[in-house]
């Protein structure tokens, strides 16, 4: 496993475990320009289960616009994957990682739009609730020293599907956001969790709960590299509290 905060516990041999890095001028990725967004890929599932990103500095830069460039992740095979074309039904392409998110090059915000960064969304969510919480998560950004996002779903209790590709796609029942902000020598964290089809339109901040609970929610261990920056006691403490940002 690498060191990066953002980084949920992994096997350093899970092959299920992929990492996209930032672009060069011509387009292709390279690893010393540093990382862009990784990615926990089910199978069975036909969705990335999480999508782990820092949001900060170079990489929340915005000089284009959204591109729309729906494409095969070529980390994977093109058969092994959902179409660009989306999912069957009513269902949009809802990403993970946001297309704004990475608006600091055509190249990076192509990347993107790879079809392991969708989960067949319901529309009202992906454009409503989900919509404002990924607006509300780059303003702390844009106003934190660091922060670091793990974006994923739950399919465990999902009783949906869609196709694509002639693939089975399970309809995630949850999505969630951790988030770890750093400003000064101070680290804060705080995640939130919705059902899929809930019937709440608008987001509050008070919605908050602590990334312990989460990892209760989920089973899911996010940010262990914390324990490397403050030690063991204050990572404790940070991951219990549902700090406001």
């Amino acid at each position: 496993m690498n060191d990066w905060l953002e980084t949920p516990v992994v096997s350093g041999t899970d092959k299920n475990y992929y990492t996209h890095y930032m672009p060069d001028d011509s387009g292709n990725e390279v690893v010393s320009s540093g990382r862009n967004w990784s990615f926990y890929w089910s199978a069975s599932d036909q969705v990335a289960l999480w999508v782990a990103y820092p949001l900060y500095g170079t990489w929340i830069e915005q000089n284009v616009s959204r591109k729309d460039a729906f494409a095969a992740d070529p980390l994977l095979d093109e058969d092994a994957q959902p179409a660009a074309s989306g999912y069957a039904g009513s269902y949009s392409r809802g990403h993970q990682i946001p297309s704004a998110d990475r608006l600091s090059s055509r190249a990076t915000n192509s990347s993107v739009f790879y079809m392991t960064n969708m989960t067949p969304q319901n529309q009202t969510f992906n454009g409503g609730l989900w919509a404002q919480l990924e607006t509300q998560v780059r303003t702390w950004a844009s106003a934190s020293d660091e922060f670091y996002v793990v974006t994923g779903c739950v399919v465990a209790g999902s009783t949906l599907t869609t196709t694509s590709n002639g693939l089975t796609v399970t309809v995630p029942a949850k999505y969630y956001k951790a988030l770890l902000r750093k400003n000064g020598t101070t680290y804060t964290a705080c995640a939130y969790i919705y059902d899929h089809f809930t019937s709440q339109t608008s987001f509050s901040a008070d919605d908050r709960i602590s990334v312990d609970e989460l990892e209760t929610l989920t089973g899911i261990d996010f940010f262990p590299n914390l324990i490397g920056v403050v030690g063991e006691t204050k990572a404790n403490t940070i991951e219990a509290t549902a700090t406001a940002f």
